[in-house]
């Protein structure tokens, strides 16, 4: 025993069963103590070889509405907003765009071939346990790798009974309203929630009219037709035994996106409209042979949008498009543990179809796509501080549209070291991974992005370093990565909104991240941020050796978190983002983006109430598509938690 690291005990004891040791043998290093039931699928984060940053609901604002208003805490990601709240929102990892980033939610891929940053606004904060984001290479248990990295989104489950009302309402016509619930019903823990938005987004706000060089015409406005509306719910039911777990999701989503028109005209019946219904199922076995556990899982989900501009007002053209996506997946992994180390094995079968139909363009789109995945890695302990890991991947599919019928077959690789001291880490990654274009990108959306079907399938090289050091009062990270792409897609927006997705030639990335936290008594000290540099080579002159668009070159964050007392909270947060270029030329750059939010909280018992206050400085921002966003903005939220509902 005294020859296996705790990292490595701990790994075993995990993914075998649980073990107590009352009297250990004195050359045991430590007393392992386990009864949690961890499924095959978990990354297992705090052991990973790769480089990962962890977002739990602590760090959270009562505010936060959706994923993509967390995520942006990690020193890799940028949130790409195409407006105000409830617009469509995309997240940029070490520069590379939504689509080579892929999403999890409970282990669980979700399907890429309509665009993925939708999910990013489908998920309630308030129901998240963790957010594991992975920018560079990924752990043995993801089946599949893209340039981008993946964001694994983990929704609570607990055997702790409670309730949780919460009720807000803020600035520009922001009113929210959520109702939260677990408990337990003969042997089964039951779990859901409820909640509904409703914002205005009534900001005042500059409008240049499209002359961005040109201050004469400048005049200050209301947003115009800019109103947002959802309402989502999930249930659970999950049964547990010591060996044993199934867990069935069943989630729901109606939501209305007002659209505005570009130069803000007061455009009448633009919008966009979404429902969703997706039912999720796993089931999970523990030691069923020696050393061996396995989990079999199944999602099905079927969304519907409704896209509506019929006067040709922020489109491509006239337009009244509904679209569909119907996704199915089966996946299985399985861990053998043996003394050095553990086998994973991962195998998953997508069948995915999207479809458009638009009755005033006459237009039909039909396209499915047949995807296979698998994986084979193996972690290899190596001495008592030392873990290498190594991963062969495949990706098969078949894309059919009408009566084009196109193969893809490819492969990719990842390799990579752990080092744990007594108060620090380092870890070193290589990986190749390969990503091919999705439906949209190929064909378009019939309204805010052309297609461009002549787009090619692109593959990257990444590499990357991290050392980590912890001790009592600091804790601190800092990671250099590289990342080479070949045929990399990237989107880029003309002076109305409307983008396209593109290839480069070739495009490499290279920076340096970091996380520093910091604290003494009642205050603790947060910094992290990113820099980088994206350059895009070019056979045009116009194009080559210039700065990929869509991302801040330059990206940090600074935190103060103070405890004024036992019920008084204070976080000030200020972000700084600048070297954004709309364009592939570089004509056009957005302002620097500062920042400045103050949030203050309250907690006695069961009630909590926080005052948040966003952009303090009113500072005038755009987006990544050049729309406007909102100034300062106030938020006021009241929480009652019954039980021991966390």
């Amino acid at each position: 025993m005294s020859h296996m690291s705790l990292r490595a005990y701990c790994l075993l004891s995990i993914l075998a069963s649980s073990f107590t040791f009352s009297e250990p043998d004195s050359d045991t290093l430590f007393e392992p103590v386990y009864s949690e039931f961890i499924p095959a699928y978990d990354a297992n984060a705090e052991f990973a070889t790769t480089s990962v940053t962890v977002l739990k609901p602590d760090q959270f604002s009562a505010s936060n509405i959706s994923i993509a208003d967390v995520i942006e805490l990690a020193p890799s990601v940028q949130i790409q907003n195409t407006g105000e709240t409830g617009s469509y929102a995309s997240v940029s990892v070490r520069g590379a765009p939504s689509q080579q980033t892929q999403i999890y939610i409970d282990g669980v891929l979700q399907p890429s071939v309509g665009g993925e940053g939708g999910y990013l606004q489908q998920i309630s904060a308030s129901e998240i346990e963790r957010i594991e984001i992975y920018p560079g290479s990924l752990p043995l248990q993801f089946s599949q790798a893209t340039p981008g990295g993946a964001i694994n989104i983990v929704r609570k489950k607990t055997d702790e009974a409670g309730a949780r009302v919460l009720l807000e309402t803020g600035s520009f016509g922001h009113y929210r309203g959520a109702l939260s619930g677990r408990g337990q019903l003969s042997t089964v823990q039951l779990s859901g929630f409820a909640e509904a938005v409703s914002v205005e987004n009534d900001f005042s706000y500059v409008n240049d009219h499209g002359t961005t060089l040109y201050s004469g015409d400048d005049e200050r406005q209301t947003r115009n037709n800019a109103d947002f509306n959802s309402l989502q719910g999930s249930l659970t039911a999950e049964k547990k035994t010591q060996d044993t777990q199934a867990v069935v999701t069943v989630d729901a989503l109606t939501s209305r996106k007002n659209l505005p028109h570009w130069n803000n005209a007061k455009a009448i019946e633009t919008y966009y409209a979404k429902q969703h219904i997706g039912i999720q199922g796993a089931f999970s076995q523990q030691q069923w042979g020696p050393g061996l556990d396995s989990s079999l899982r199944w999602q099905s989900r079927f969304d519907q949008g409704h896209f509506s501009d019929p006067s040709d007002l922020i489109g491509i053209y006239a337009n009244d498009s509904i679209d569909h996506l119907r996704s199915h997946q089966l996946s299985h992994h399985t861990v053998y543990a043996i003394s050095m180390g553990q086998f994973v094995l991962s195998n998953e079968w997508h069948d995915d179809t999207f479809a458009i139909e638009d009755s005033l363009q006459q237009f039909t789109l039909d396209a499915s796509r047949q995807q296979y995945n698998s994986s084979l890695g193996f972690e290899w302990f190596a001495s008592s501080a030392q873990t290498l890991s190594a991963t062969v991947r495949h990706l098969f599919f078949v894309d059919q549209q009408s009566e084009q019928k196109t193969n893809v077959n490819d492969w990719g690789w990842q390799i990579g070291t752990r080092h744990d001291g007594e108060d620090w880490h380092w870890q070193a990654n290589a990986q190749r991974s390969v990503r091919h274009p999705n439906l949209i990108e190929r064909f378009g959306n019939l309204g805010t992005f052309e297609g461009n079907d002549e787009l090619r399938g692109e593959s990257a090289f990444v590499a990357d370093g991290t050392l980590g050091f912890n001790t009592h009062r600091l804790s601190a990270q800092s990671s250099i990565f590289y990342r080479a792409t070949q045929d990399a897609i990237a989107p880029v927006y003309n002076s109305q909104g409307i983008g396209r997705y593109i290839n480069l030639d070739s495009a490499f990335f290279i920076g340096a991240e970091w996380q520093l936290s910091t604290g003494f008594r009642s205050v603790k000290l947060i910094s992290s941020g990113t820099v980088q540099q994206g350059i895009a080579f070019s056979v045009l002159d116009l194009y080559d050796r210039k700065q990929v668009p869509g991302f801040y070159p330059i990206a940090m964050q600074q935190r103060l978190d103070w405890t004024l007392s036992d019920e008084l909270r204070l976080a000030v947060d200020y972000r700084y983002e600048s070297g954004l270029f709309f364009d592939r030329a570089n004509s056009t750059q957005a302002p620097d983006k500062h920042q400045v939010d103050v949030d203050l909280s309250w907690t006695r018992q069961h009630i909590r109430t926080s005052l948040n206050l966003q952009n303090v400085l009113n500072r005038a921002h755009v987006d990544f598509s050049r729309m406007p966003l909102p100034g300062r903005k106030i938020t006021l939220t009241f929480e009652y938690r019954l039980g021991s509902f966390q």
